[in-house]
């Protein structure tokens, strides 16, 4: 009996401890878009070309935060902060490409795979993934896209994660299996000497 009291003791003191830790931070939920001007440039990054030659992207003037909600509440009409980047060669990650301030926390995005989803004519779309830090939060991982013309950019960053358990919550979980599996070969012993 108090080696079960023993498990159990331990169990409890780890489950209050992944709690803990897992109260101290969340994944980053929200949605944030961003509009801006841009320039097709070439791989060098200085030469100018057309949009269905373009393998580089500068960002001309401001980038604004257009739409935002979750996480990113409060930031519509901020500017944000933009990295020009190659994406064809794609040489990542871009740490970070974008940062924006909301309410004094500071979110950055860092991008660690792009592809091209659409060039031709004057139409570039671009989709990509990697990590977004901020603050308080967990690293998460998150989608972007990029969706441009000869005459300027929609910058559109979904962020919605992709559903992996926190390090914590797997924690918590394979706790739990292993005090029901003491509890029960504990219930199997007592039955057998009974």
């Amino acid at each position: 009996m108090k080696t079960m009291k023993g498990y159990l003791g331990t169990f409890a003191a780890v489950s209050m401890l992944l709690v803990a830790g897992a109260a101290s931070a969340a994944p980053i939920q929200g949605d944030i878009t961003f509009g801006g001007q841009w320039q097709p440039k070439a791989a060098d990054g200085t030469t100018n070309t057309t949009v269905a030659n373009a393998a580089h992207i500068q960002f001309v003037g401001d980038v604004n935060v257009s739409q935002a909600i979750g996480a990113f509440t409060g930031a519509a009409g901020t500017i944000a902060t933009y990295t020009n980047f190659t994406f064809n060669p794609f040489a990542g990650p871009i740490a970070p490409l974008w940062t924006v301030t909301v309410g004094g926390t500071t979110f950055s995005f860092s991008l660690e795979r792009v592809t091209v989803s659409l060039q031709q004519g004057n139409q570039l779309g671009l989709a990509g993934t990697g990590t977004l830090t901020a603050a308080g939060y967990d690293a998460t991982e998150f989608a972007w896209t990029f969706s441009g013309d000869s005459t300027g950019a929609i910058l559109q960053f979904s962020a919605a994660s992709f559903g992996v358990p926190e390090p914590s919550v797997v924690g918590l979980l394979g706790l739990g299996l292993i005090a029901m599996g003491a509890v029960g070969i504990r219930r199997r012993s007592l039955a057998q000497k009974a």
